[in-house]
């Protein structure tokens, strides 16, 4: 099977490639995420206060 992987170039010696990847974030970005996971917490809270009096 390994020998089909790398001839269809999937593979090379049965591993497969090794790939870099290189993340940036901000602090603007990590803030927003923060408001916006809290904000959603709040609303999820309210939502279930509202949900159990029925």
């Amino acid at each position: 099977m390994a020998n089909i992987l790398d001839a269809l170039g999937v593979t090379n010696n049965g591993q497969l490639p090794t790939v870099n990847v290189q993340v940036e974030v901000d602090n603007n970005s990590i803030l927003k995420l923060a408001g916006a996971t809290f904000l959603i917490g709040l609303i999820l809270i309210v939502i279930s206060k509202y949900a159990h009096k029925k």
